[in-house]
């Protein structure tokens, strides 16, 4: 099932032989007030078109506050580039296409532009005639009759940054709109601005974590044991609850709660922008207001996944430099370690922790992932070799640096953070208070958001 034709983008060929497109950018920046931010277009959004993309042949220009998916300078093949102005373009991405394309034709009178769309009512497609198509292609997917099985994935806009789901159900209910004061232009509106407001909440803030809690910690039992959750901390964060179970955290317990209470308090509080019934951001509230707003929504109170700080010394390790690299190349994100533990009388399934690697050779010192328990502590036969039995954890790993190039966290970082736990000497598996651990997993969605965001451009 398709909501609205993929394929309903507007585009503009023309011969690449000769044409500057920098000259070209550079130009249409002088026409508008704002000055548009270029990204890689391979990695930020799919237009889903018959491009090759290798390398940096696509690039996606975002305007602050007022894209939603933006405008794409994309090389059809060898000789041939296009401007496209995605399906779903708010205003400003509109204008700033048409700034191009005049820049191209005042620049290069001779060439030959060509409109490649699916407006063949318009023999000259303008600002005016580009804006209501996007307008009608979201007029098209708000009013679609779409059923249940189908609403996770086909109903899902893709945006710049993010994706996301709009509903006029989920309108009215947001905005207290009657069934008698429904506009299909205000809804067109309200979600465009929606869809803008989104984007780039999505790109700057750090977002809440997605992490993995047993299944009787969950609002919802599963046949899984484990399954993926969202934890919200108190902080300014982005979160995305879409297909997501949720936990609150607070003063070291945990809240699991349903996505309709939580849509619901999110709606009454100051402190939390509602963008759909599972796109929030939250700006960091007091102690007080954060325990206030817990605690009005409903849910099951359970003591919070502990947070483990896991060493490893290379030099000394089963586990060799060598090897490590080797997995990372191979298997990526596919592997886990099994690791000894010195407060593992603490530690149980579920709880957290993150990898500190250090050690006087190495260059990059700091933390390189994060894990989740995925047993019981066990015992087996010393790593060292010796007769002694030591306490174990399998872990589940993601996010693993490159010990050759970085550590995502130093010890400077955490220090500055964290200065009453000692980074640069300790026993592995060292338990964290929970002070310690909001402190430590508010670094860690800050330092990933930032990675995240220069990967992108």
């Amino acid at each position: 099932m398709e909501i609205y034709p993929t394929e309903n983008h507007i585009k503009f060929s023309f011969d690449s032989e000769g044409v500057d497109i920098d000259e070209v950018i550079c130009k249409a920046n002088q026409f508008i007030n704002m000055k548009p931010q270029c990204c890689n277009a391979n990695n930020y959004y799919d237009i889903e078109g018959d491009y090759d993309l290798d390398g940096n042949d696509a690039k996606l220009f975002i305007l602050d506050h007022n894209t939603t998916q933006g405008v794409v300078i994309g090389k059809y093949d060898e000789t041939v580039m296009q401007i496209v102005i995605p399906a779903l373009s708010s205003e400003p991405d509109i204008v700033y296409a048409f700034s191009l394309v005049n820049a191209l034709k005042e620049l290069y009178p001779d060439v030959s532009i060509r409109k490649e769309d699916v407006i063949s009512d318009f023999s000259e497609i303008g600002i005016t005639e580009a804006i209501a198509h996007c307008r009608n292609n979201m007029r098209i997917y708000l009013t679609a009759d779409v059923d249940d099985d189908d609403y996770d994935w086909n109903y899902l806009i893709q945006g710049y940054s993010i994706g996301t789901v709009i509903t006029i159900d989920m309108l009215k209910k947001q905005f207290s709109i009657s069934d008698e004061d429904v506009d299909i232009d205000r809804m067109v509106d309200l979600s465009f601005a929606i869809l803008c407001q989104l984007q780039w909440t999505a790109a700057v803030l750090p977002h809440a974590e997605h992490s993995e809690l047993p299944a009787k910690y969950r609002h919802c039992n599963k046949d899984s044991s484990m399954d993926y959750v969202v934890t919200i901390l108190n902080g300014n964060i982005f979160v995305n609850v879409s297909w997501r179970e949720i936990v609150l955290s607070i003063n070291g317990q945990c809240k699991a709660v349903s996505h309709e209470d939580f849509y619901t308090a999110a709606l009454r509080c100051d402190k939390i922008q509602v963008f759909t019934d599972g796109q929030y951001a939250i700006t960091e509230m007091t102690p007080e207001e954060w325990a206030y707003f817990c605690e009005s929504v409903p849910g099951k109170l359970f003591d919070a996944p502990k947070t483990f700080i896991l060493r490893w010394n290379p030099a000394v390790s089963s586990l060799s430099r060598k090897r490590y690299s080797h997995c990372l190349k191979e298997y990526g994100e596919n592997w886990g370690v099994s690791w000894a533990l010195y407060d593992w009388q603490k530690a149980q399934k579920g709880d957290q922790c993150f990898m500190l690697l250090e050690g006087p050779e190495e260059e990059h010192p700091g933390i390189i992932f994060k894990g989740v328990f995925c047993c019981n502590p066990y015992t087996d036969k010393d790593w060292r070799g010796t007769e002694n039995i030591r306490h174990y954890v399998d872990v589940e790993c993601w996010n693993k640096a490159d010990i050759n190039e970085c550590a995502w966290i130093t010890p400077q970082q955490l220090e500055a953070a964290i200065p009453d736990f000692n980074w640069y000497h300790g026993r592995s598996g060292e338990l964290l208070s929970a002070e310690q651990a909001d402190s430590l997993n508010k670094l860690w969605y800050v330092v990933r958001q930032q990675i995240e965001k220069e990967e992108y451009e």
